[in-house]
């Protein structure tokens, strides 16, 4: 299994919104996110979002997928309002 793990820096205030915009894709079956991760102890204004795939291969086949998709063309522009450029992406293979 391959998790990626993005961290995006959000506009303050704004982690809430970003949270409501991630929980359909969160709570979907077909969506590779996971978990999505706020603050506790830490850095404020950073949200977490991990995403689980077969492959290493199955990325960018997925991103291209859904960023080709209207569902994608109604989600970014409100994302935009929200997030801070910046922020990383982390791939993690599992040991098992």
């Amino acid at each position: 299994m391959i998790v990626q793990r993005i961290v995006w820096n959000v506009k303050p205030g704004c982690a809430d919104k970003v949270i409501e915009l991630l929980l359909p894709y969160l709570r979907s079956e077909d969506s590779p996110l996971r978990r999505v991760y706020k603050p506790s102890i830490g850095p404020l204004d950073v949200i977490v979002g991990e995403f689980e795939f077969e492959e290493l291969g199955d990325i960018p086949k997925a991103w291209a997928e859904w960023s080709a998709s209207p569902e994608a063309a109604e989600f970014m522009p409100k994302w935009y309002e929200l997030v801070e450029r910046g922020g990383y992406v982390e791939t993690w293979e599992l040991v098992e």
